[in-house]
């Protein structure tokens, strides 16, 4: 067993083979061809053995299957909890609280976004506050992800094969006169946001409104984006403590491999 420090601040008995385990199921999911042994031995800095070993009682479960090929990949029992989440449409309650803090503490328009039913979609979000704000973009919503900054970072920390198939079938409408409209610039706009942990939509999704976004990161892994969407002038004028509390929150729901711990 060993001790951690949940969210909370108290500290927690967790149980190291079942954080392992979960690890070498979320890097499974996050594959597009799924993995060797050795490539999650070497990803998750455990013993090739041990790796064995936990995958053997995946397996065992349902939860894992080896392919022909000696690559595995997410078993029948892993599709059945990932459809009772994409069922639901509902972010976990711990991300869910994250985005009313964020949104009460700002004043601005908050939202959760990650993925469901194998799509980038908003999850959650929480309307302005204020008289003149962004309007409102629904739940469910998963289109222009070129021109929103938390399709921007969920792209972006994709494994390269899976980001490269996605970008490749994107359109890159034109909806303002700073959406980015080429695969190209895309990719290079992609390799700024895995160096600086943030994405910006400068006025590319909606002429007047600015959208910055961050990742949330479990197990070295971003599973989903936190963001703002604020009427640009106001932006301007108050991004220096907007960022703080976007990071600071986004920060209190990740763990384990962000620059922002």
């Amino acid at each position: 067993m060993a001790s951690a420090s949940g969210n909370t601040g108290s500290p927690q008995t967790l149980i190291q083979s079942v954080s392992r385990a979960s690890r070498i199921l979320i890097a499974i999911a996050g594959s597009s061809n799924g993995c060797t042994s050795r490539e999650l031995a070497t990803r998750l800095e455990l013993s090739v053995s041990t790796v064995h070993n936990l995958l053997r009682t995946l397996i065992s479960e349902g939860l894992v299957e080896r392919g022909g090929d000696h690559r595995y990949r997410l078993g029948l029992s892993a599709i059945m909890i990932a459809d009772g989440v994409s069922a639901m449409m509902r972010a976990p309650a711990a991300y869910r609280d994250a985005v009313d803090r964020l949104a009460e503490r700002t004043g601005e328009a908050a939202y959760l976004s990650g993925r469901s039913g194998g799509r980038i979609t908003l999850l959650r979000g929480v309307r302005s506050a204020h008289a003149v704000r962004v309007d409102e973009i629904p739940a469910g919503y998963s289109a222009n992800l070129h021109a929103r900054a938390s399709g921007k970072v969920l792209l972006a920390f994709l494994p390269a094969a899976e980001r490269a198939r996605i970008v490749q079938g994107m359109s890159f409408e034109k909806l303002t006169p700073n959406t980015i409209v080429t695969a190209a610039r895309f990719e290079e706009e992609l390799t700024r946001v895995r160096a600086d942990e943030i994405a910006f939509d400068r006025e590319e999704f909606l002429e007047g409104a600015t959208g910055v976004s961050v990742p949330v990161w479990a197990s070295g892994n971003v599973v989903a984006a936190l963001s703002l969407h604020v009427p640009s002038a106001r932006f301007q004028r108050l991004s220096g403590e907007l960022l703080d509390a976007l990071q600071e929150i986004a920060r209190s729901i990740s763990h384990s491999g962000s620059k922002l711990e």
